[in-house]
């Protein structure tokens, strides 16, 4: 359980020293770092899995080419367990540029568009698989402090198939909700 705790406590508490040093205006913001945690509830395109209940830890940053542009990446780990009492674990990493529109980026929708890869360990064979993966995510950012703000996201993931001797791997599609989403502007 204290695994579990540091995984989320961790890039919050990150976020927040840099939040509390950053002395920028925040009409001249230049880097956002994002930090999510959640249990996530998904819906999956596998056709013999189901629904499954997703733990996710993300850390994101991102530099800003100008007050709408921004370019960035975010690293995620996904543990999950499927309604066939499964457990696999997901590693994504992905790069992108994103959109702000809006308001300023500290009140912005989001739009962000990243590719990447993402290296899954099946639960059933044992496998470990590297696929590409990418993602569409739209964000609404809400000021909670000067340089904080609370940043809920629909994201849709998707990744190409892969095989390995018998083991399968197919290509899917989820789209997921992530309701606790913080980014520290600076």
């Amino acid at each position: 359980m204290q695994k579990f705790y540091r995984m989320v406590f961790a890039p919050l508490l990150l976020i927040s020293g840099l939040a509390r040093a950053s002395e920028a205006a925040p009409n001249d913001v230049t880097w956002a770092l994002t930090g999510s945690s959640n249990l996530t509830f998904v819906t999956t395109s596998y056709s013999d899995q189901g629904t499954s209940n997703r733990f996710t830890a993300e850390v994101g940053a991102g530099g800003f080419l100008t007050q709408t542009w921004e370019l960035g990446g975010e690293a995620l780990f996904e543990n999950s367990s499927s309604s066939d009492s499964s457990a696999e674990t997901i590693t994504r990493l992905t790069v992108g540029p994103s959109i702000n529109f809006g308001g300023s980026p500290a009140d912005a929708f989001v739009l962000a568009a990243h590719l990447g890869f993402q290296i899954y360990t099946s639960p059933k064979s044992s496998n470990t698989y590297t696929t590409f993966a990418y993602l569409v995510g739209l964000s609404k950012r809400f000021a909670l402090a000067n340089h904080v703000s609370w940043a809920p996201e629909v994201t849709m993931i998707g990744h190409t198939s892969a095989s390995q001797g018998r083991f399968d791997y197919p290509a899917a599609l989820s789209f997921a909700f992530v309701p606790f989403r913080i980014t520290v502007l600076f």
